[in-house]
């Protein structure tokens, strides 16, 4: 699997995760529609979930880039 097919097949899974962990965090009173309260909490969530996952996303692919020149560089020899 290359880099590119594993990030999308990543953001999936944080679309997915995103929107169960928000709603059952936030989402106290379903209904018909959602409270100012509600909404805070989905946007500050949501901020702070997306800046925990760019971190680790970064460090991952960091790691599988330099993984992979390794990778390369010994097919070469």
């Amino acid at each position: 699997m290359d880099l590119s097919s594993l990030d999308n097949e990543i953001k999936q899974e944080v679309a997915l995760n995103i929107n169960t962990l928000l709603v059952n965090r936030c989402i106290t009173k379903p209904g018909v529609s959602v409270s100012k309260s509600e909404q805070l909490c989905l946007a500050k969530c949501t901020d702070r979930y997306l800046n925990a996952f760019q971190v680790v996303s970064t460090a991952f692919f960091s790691v599988a880039q330099q993984l992979q020149d390794m990778q390369d560089s010994e097919d070469v020899v």
